[in-house]
């Protein structure tokens, strides 16, 4: 961020969405080959199920040809006065 976009914030999640789209991108690139068709890209990018390095580990990027939602899980946290700390495991529903 400070090489190539120093007046952003970091704590702006923009940035961080922005960025695991991106990393999400290059998987499907990288998936496609050298068939670069629309046609293909959208099977890989309708096929997805991996883990980003920015999000909780466990989170899973997944899509389906009939569910374009590629996040359903989520987790919860708690500020304890020092920090925040997960409450509980990822849940799916």
């Amino acid at each position: 961020m400070s090489k190539y976009n120093p007046e952003a914030s970091l704590r702006d999640q923009n940035n961080v969405a922005g960025y695991e789209r991106a990393q999400a991108l290059v998987e499907v690139l990288k998936a496609c080959g050298n068939d670069l068709t629309r046609a293909n890209a959208m099977k890989k990018a309708t096929s997805l199920d991996m883990e980003l390095p920015m999000l909780r580990p466990g989170i899973r990027v997944k899509t389906t040809p009939a569910d374009y939602q590629p996040i359903e899980q989520l987790f919860l946290i708690q500020f304890d006065g020092k920090g925040w700390r997960p409450v509980g495991a990822i849940s799916s529903e």
